[in-house]
């Protein structure tokens, strides 16, 4: 009877430690796939972290995080794949760097082809006066004939004027300042070629688009400085050049009123300064010695 009764208890226990044993061990497996998944969590934390610096060209930061991530990891798959976007993007900067700079010699080979017809005309101009003296009956044909264009160009200016309200406005800008416009107007707002004085700053003369500076015009400061270009929504925005009161100008591409992209930069005689790539009106990876 003792024995049978030790050989329960022995059993009882066996079945215990057995049961406790089993469950101690699914106890740790849970554990371990919870601590699994908490990694895994902190990883997506950051690498959600990392992502958005990413796409916002933040390089330096993100690839912190994605260290972080690696060192989590114990590989370089983060790191190595966040250098390849990087790589990829840094291509069409370039790109359009190249492009702009290729607009830019352009124009300047435009602008010598201007200066060139100029001369042309000028030459034209003074063969036509000598031409006049030796041959007076025909100067006075020419006379006669200029007296009819203009005759005629005034008859066309009458008829665009019908077409075309010609009024003065006064505008307040969004700097909120005063403007005096004379122009053309339509449906009460300044709206194609006009000219317009700005209070205590300055003289436009250029096309507007509702009452604001858009397309080409040049813009004079009370101090001497002058810009020539392209404007839109009432700022500097894309291709002009800037004459500083100093003989100094700039020549090249605008975003928001400040110098973005492709310029050079001259002195007053005509030297070239710096010619590289401008960024938030400052040259980038400017030589010692340049102004800006």
């Amino acid at each position: 009877m003792k024995k049978a009764l030790i050989l329960i208890v022995f059993a009882v226990l066996c079945g215990t430690i057995y049961y406790y044993s089993t469950h101690i061990k699914d106890l740790s497996e849970k554990i371990q796939s919870l601590e699994k998944k908490e990694v895994e969590l902190e990883v997506l934390s950051i690498k959600s972290k990392a992502d958005s610096l990413l796409l916002l060209h933040h390089y330096d930061t993100a690839l912190h995080y994605y260290g972080m991530m690696d060192s989590i990891s114990n590989t370089t798959d983060y790191t190595d794949k966040a250098w390849a976007y990087i790589n990829e993007q840094k291509l069409p900067f370039d790109k359009i760097n190249e492009l702009e700079k290729r607009y830019y010699h352009k124009e300047i080979h435009i602008k010598n082809l201007k200066r060139n017809q100029t001369h042309l005309y000028d030459s034209i101009k003074f063969y036509k006066k000598n031409n006049q003296v030796l041959a007076k009956h025909k100067g006075d044909l020419e006379e006669n004939i200029e007296h009819n264009q203009k005759e005629i160009k005034n008859l066309k200016k009458e008829l665009v004027l019908k077409d075309k309200e010609i009024n003065r406005l006064e505008i307040i800008n969004h700097d909120g300042a005063e403007v005096k416009f004379i122009g053309e107007v339509i449906d009460g707002k300044a709206n194609g070629f006009g000219y317009a004085v700005f209070e205590k700053t300055g003289f436009y003369e250029g096309y507007w688009e509702n009452n604001m500076r858009n397309g080409q015009g040049q813009y004079t400061w009370g101090n001497g400085d002058r810009f020539e270009g392209n404007f839109k929504n009432d700022i500097r925005e894309g291709f002009g050049v800037y004459y500083f009161n100093s003989g100094e100008r700039y020549e090249g591409f605008w975003s928001d009123n400040l110098r973005e992209g492709f310029g050079v930069i001259f002195d007053k005689e005509d030297k070239k300064i710096f010619e590289g790539i401008w960024k938030k009106d400052k040259p980038k990876n400017k030589k010692q010695g340049m102004k800006s």
